[in-house]
């Protein structure tokens, strides 16, 4: 593609989240069990201001409530119009052993550049928006299948092996066995959450069929490791959590009293012990300052772009990442940005800490005046996380002057960030500006060797 300047973005504050006019769903007739059937959405969506930006909507079987598809919107999906008011479609495949019967919108999400969005999670609230908005043709669809799955898999027992740490890098791994089977479409995936309760540490495993080893059976179970950082609280380290979905979605969720019960009842063992007094961190990082470095207008864009240095203190496990989020003092809008250690400008990881630069692009129709940092989350690589909203510590910053506000100018215009974004191609060559150069090479039997090329002026 070649940028066009004129192909201006909006620079007028946004405050209205895009809205869909008209739409419908339908399938295409086949039946699941060919592997050939699909599910297809138009819909037309405007949003007046800085344009539709992503949103999807998403489809529950009512049969099998873990059976959920999920068909995206974004601005791939465009075939008429543009984000400002635009036609999209896009479509989803099914399992072979998909439920049978009606799927129901069970969820909806719609967003516009400036983050302004629409959320519809429960049943009420998408009859309600059905009722108002009078679009019952994205309400529901049926669905054919023959031979459809609508059982959640069985999970027979868990086991976590004793504790390995590796003598050169001091981390710690788990070995998990599972036995577990389906009793149709097969065993697709797995999620494992353990936690030390005394500090509040937890490791998060997800396992597809990719990395699936073994075949679930009690001879030969499925096998996976938790790998924890060297700096890993030392207690006794427990299953917390655990889902378990086979190729349809069903899924078995277990947690709590469900979670203790099955590992008391299964032979299964839940725990392991890790042994690192020495060397363990359970210290969160510590934020101590946030100080505006500028505050200008991005030439590229024409929006406004601020550049801020961030002072975390962390004593030991070294700085992983963090979030931070900005909203505007008095009145809508919030924009974020993420940074993990490469932003990291003086200081270390760990020790005394360090200083991190990082700077935020505001979102197409962003409202200019003063704004302040309103949330913010660290964590370190033993998985310490602090969150701004667990203590005073956000606010004390601010009164004592370690966290400045800023202000953000006008928008000016500028090419349309995305379009700034995706222009991955390389320059093209005016065919009437370039010639070639042909002259006889008289150290070659070979005349009218090309020895050069030019352009005109």
């Amino acid at each position: 593609m070649s940028l066009d300047a004129s192909n201006q973005q909006s620079i007028t504050p946004d405050t209205q989240a895009p809205e869909v006019t008209s739409g419908s769903i339908a399938t295409n007739g086949q039946d699941a069990s060919t592997g050939l059937a699909a599910a297809s959405v138009e819909a037309t969506i405007r949003d007046d201001g800085s344009g539709f930006s992503q949103g999807w909507l998403k489809y529950t079987a009512d049969l099998a409530p873990n059976q959920q598809q999920w068909i995206n919107l974004n601005p791939q999906n465009l075939v008429d119009g543009d984000n400002n008011h635009g036609r999209y479609t896009s479509s989803a495949t099914f399992h072979k052993n998909a439920a049978n019967g009606q799927w129901s919108l069970s969820e909806a999400y719609l967003a516009d550049e400036t983050g302004n969005s629409t959320r519809l999670e429960d049943q009420t609230e998408i009859a309600n928006w059905i009722a108002e908005t009078g679009h019952t043709d994205l309400s529901s669809f049926q669905l054919k299948s023959s031979n459809p799955d609508i059982t959640v898999p069985s999970l027979n027992k868990v086991i976590l092996d004793t504790a390995i740490q590796d003598s050169a890098t001091g981390m710690f791994y788990i070995p998990v066995s599972v036995e577990a089977d389906d009793d149709l479409s097969g065993i697709e995936s797995f999620e494992l959450e353990i936690r030390e309760e005394d500090s509040g540490q937890y490791k998060w495993q997800y396992v597809d069929r990719s990395d699936l080893y073994g075949t679930g059976a009690t001879a030969d179970p499925f096998k996976t490791s938790f790998v924890l950082s060297e700096y890993a609280a030392s207690g006794t380290w427990s299953l917390s959590s655990l889902r378990l979905y086979d190729k349809t979605g069903n899924r078995l969720y277990l947690d709590g009293s469900e979670l203790s019960t099955f590992l008391n009842t299964s032979g299964s063992t839940g725990s392991v012990a890790i042994n690192n007094d020495l060397n363990q961190d359970i210290t969160d990082p510590l934020l101590t300052s946030i100080s505006l470095v500028t505050s200008t207008i991005d030439e590229a864009t024409g929006r406004a772009l601020v550049t801020l240095d961030i002072d975390v203190d962390e004593q030991k496990a070294d700085f992983d990442d963090g979030w931070i989020e900005f909203s505007k003092t008095n009145g809508s809008g919030l924009f974020e940005i993420y940074f993990d250690a490469s932003n990291l400008k003086t200081g270390t990881l760990h020790g005394s800490g360090g200083s991190y630069r990082i700077s935020a692009l505001a979102p197409e129709g962003y409202s200019d005046g003063n704004w302040e940092v309103s949330y913010v989350r660290l964590r370190d690589t033993a998985n310490n996380v602090w969150y701004s909203w667990e203590d005073s510590l956000l606010e004390a910053l601010k009164s004592n002057g370690s966290i400045d506000n800023f202000a953000l100018s006008s928008a000016t215009g500028g090419i349309a960030y995305q379009e700034y974004l995706s222009d991955l191609e390389a320059p093209e060559i005016d065919p009437d500006s370039f010639s070639l150069i042909y002259v006889a090479d008289p150290k070659s039997s070979r005349k009218n060797r090309l020895t050069g090329c030019g352009f005109s002026s």
